[in-house]
């Protein structure tokens, strides 16, 4: 049943659409932004004739349909509708090439010139008005959804005042167009700068570089990214205020990933806030991905295509192929006008395209005649990915080829230091502890020289008892003295003081014969009881030595170490060496090379020696030889008593150096000649393959605890 005219109503939605008339027209010809404008737009549109949502439609460089603005889109709930989409968007492709006005009720179908249908899938009737500029094309379309009760009596009423306020729209695009060519025309200056910069290269990482930078200052956008593709994946070759690309970093592979998305569906990518329903699934995917990164209000992806990219097909003329670059634009504010923003990215993409489309192409050019056989090579591989996989593939198989055949002599490591051949230790005679040194370090020292003094309480006890007794038998030989020669005592008590003289005379000797052969034995000083002397003794030589033996202290801090310890007759005081005669290298070969080691000798005699590289830590930069005899191989593995912290034993063996069968050029000079200082060696053990002799370590340990399981 239908309801009755209300004239009260139609006269209050008269006087609603007058004023909201006059408040759209003042409005279309100031310079608010666009959004705004937009916004305003529709909000007064659905408060006049009471509808439940609005969209502003513009169409794009490329005639794409772009969502400039929207309200309450979601409660129309299209997303929610069985090919609520598709219907849709088929009837706003048929409105913009139309260019009429459409009144759809709900569930309302329509065929199209194509043969397709389309309508108003919604539950709410539907009303398209075209956007026209001055020579009646269409620039966009203007959508209302109305209210599902709305009065059908006033329709026609709802129909006009939404073709009025697209008037508007046109209106307000037709005043602004003067201030965009004022605009304009300071940006084809800095489009001219531009140009002239990013072609003044045939870099392609300096051309984006160039193209990201300056191309970011014309547009006015946050950010500005370029990529160029290679084989199927593209590489992100500059972004705007960074002096490198950090290729690893999770979101510049987002930043690739969508790349290669948009690339391969070859056509432009605008997201304004709201993803768009329509994009390919690979496309919104790389999107979403990017966002979750980076959380723009503006993205724009650009595929760049020049002119002269075009493939040849065998059946078919030469024809545009896929493009083989792109820009990312990002804003992270949102706009105050979208429009301007794209035309100046559009300039700037037109000429990025050729400057990139030079420098790849330029790139190419020098040693053609090399590159041309390989780029072939690399067009029947299948691609750089896989061209570069066959040459890794060739360069491994060579490697381990060569790994297997040629051969390289095995060098074992091992550590050491410079010692004299000739050496001994200095021992204290008795027990004691140390109160001072008579000598220094690299002091000479001959026998009976003296090495210092110790101290022991019990000796000195004992001279003190030894002292006391002298002295108390010296009082009583005075006192008998005095008394055997007094004349008030009878001759008899007399003559028996003379005997008893007599006794104490001799055991007085007694004692001080026993005092002075402890001092003897001991080295003691009778002035300091208890302080002996340590002298040098005789050193042996050993059967090779040669010339005159000059021995000298090798300690080096063993006054601050030694002084006031208590040592025993096996306690070595100081170690001494003849630093004239014959120099050898003390080394330590760990265990796990011993094999290796004796292997390498041939005959097993004593005699046979192996070379040894020497590196004198104090020099470097030069490297000496040695020679390892078989007869200086130790036969037992003992604790590295130098090293608390190396569990694994060490076998001691000593290398000779400076031999006189030797080159003089393979000799340490003398003022290297310093005892204790480490030496770093390596033991020529023959020659094995080459893959052995580098990671012989690594095949004995994967040996020892993979193979040796099984």
């Amino acid at each position: 049943m239908q309801r009755p005219f209300d004239k009260e109503a139609f006269q209050r939605l008269s006087r609603r659409i007058d004023q909201a008339s006059d408040f759209m027209a003042r409005v279309s010809g100031t310079d608010i932004p666009a959004a705004d404008f937009y916004q305003l737009l529709t909000t007064k549109t659905i408060s006049v004739i009471g509808g439940t949502a609005g969209i502003v439609w513009m169409k794009s460089p490329q005639g794409q349909l772009q969502r400039l603005h929207q309200t309450n889109l979601a409660t129309v709930g299209l997303d929610n509708m069985s090919n609520g989409r598709t219907l849709h968007s088929e009837l706003l492709r048929h409105a913009l090439s139309g260019k009429q006005s459409y009144c759809l009720e709900p569930s309302h179908r329509l065929p199209t010139a194509v043969g397709t249908e389309c309508g108003n899938p919604s539950t709410y009737p539907l009303l398209l008005s075209p956007i026209l500029d001055d020579q009646g094309q269409t620039l966009g379309l203007f959508e209302v959804f109305l209210d599902a009760d709305a009065d059908v009596k006033m329709r026609h009423v709802a129909i006009n005042f939404v073709n009025h306020m697209s008037g508007f729209a046109t209106n307000y695009l037709r005043n602004n167009t003067a201030l965009r060519n004022t605009v304009q025309e300071q940006v084809f200056t800095l489009i001219e700068s531009f140009s002239r910069q990013i072609h003044a290269s045939l870099n392609p990482t300096e051309v984006a570089y160039l193209i990201v930078n300056e191309g970011r200052r014309v547009i006015g956008c946050d950010r500005l990214s370029a990529g160029i593709r290679h084989g199927k994946h593209t590489r992100i070759e500059a972004v705007s205020g960074a002096d490198a690309v950090e290729r690893s970093s999770v979101q510049i592979k987002s930043m690739r990933d969508l790349f290669d998305a948009v690339l391969d569906w070859n056509d432009r990518l605008v997201y304004s806030g709201t993803p768009d329903q329509s994009l390919p699934p690979k496309v919104a995917n790389a999107l979403n991905t990017y966002l979750t990164q980076s959380n723009p209000k503006l993205l724009v992806v650009q595929p760049l295509r020049d002119e002269r990219e075009k493939v040849k097909s065998r059946d078919k003329d030469a024809h545009y192929g896929p493009a083989r670059s792109a820009l990312l634009l990002e804003s992270f504010d949102s706009p105050d006008r979208v429009e301007p923003l794209l035309d100046r990215f559009n300039l700037v993409a037109g000429h990025a395209a050729s400057a990139l489309y030079n420098a790849a192409e330029m790139k190419r050019i020098p040693f053609a005649f090399i590159w041309k056989p390989i780029m072939a090579l690399q067009g029947r591989a299948g691609g750089k990915r896989r061209f570069y996989t066959m040459i890794g593939l060739g360069i491994a198989t060579a490697l381990v080829l060569a790994m297997i055949f040629v051969t390289y002599p095995l060098k074992l490591d091992a550590k050491g230091q410079l010692e004299p051949e000739e050496w001994n230790y200095i021992y204290p005679a008795d027990s004691g502890r140390i109160v001072q040194f008579k000598v220094g370090p690299g002091q000479i020292i001959r026998p009976n020289t003296p090495i210092a003094i110790l101290s022991d309480q019990e000796l000195g006890r004992q001279i003190n008892e030894k002292l006391s007794e002298i002295v108390k038998g010296e009082a009583a030989v005075k006192l008998l003295g005095s008394q055997a020669a007094s004349g008030d005592l009878p001759p008899g008590k007399r003559k028996e003081k003379a005997d008893e003289l007599e006794r104490e005379q001799n055991n007085l000797n007694s004692l001080n014969d026993q005092l002075n052969l402890m001092l003897e034995q001991h080295r003691a000083d009778r002035a300091n009881p208890g302080q002996f002397l340590i002298t040098a003794p005789e050193f042996p030589r050993s059967r090779s030595s040669r010339g005159l033996a000059e021995w000298k202290v090798l300690n080096a801090d063993f006054v601050h170490q030694m002084v006031n310890r208590w040592v025993r007759p096996s306690d070595p005081l100081l170690r001494v060496g003849n630093t004239t005669g014959a120099w050898q290298i003390e080394m330590k070969v760990p265990q796990k090379h011993i094999g290796q080691l004796l292997r390498a000798y041939k005959s097993g005699q004593g005699g046979e020696y192996l070379e040894v590289d020497v590196l004198v830590t104090s020099a470097p930069t030069q490297t000496f030889k040695g020679r390892l005899y078989r007869r200086d191989i130790s036969a037992e593995a003992v604790q590295n008593k130098d090293d608390h912290n190396e569990s694994e034993l060490v076998v001691h063996a000593y290398v000779r150096v400076n031999d006189p069968d030797m080159p003089a050029p393979d000799h340490i000079p003398k003022e290297l000649l310093t005892t204790g200082v480490e030496v770093h060696t390596k033991i020529r053990c023959g020659n094995h393959s080459l893959g052995y002799s580098l990671f012989h370590g690594g095949w004995e340990f994967f040996y020892e605890n993979v193979l040796f399981w099984f």
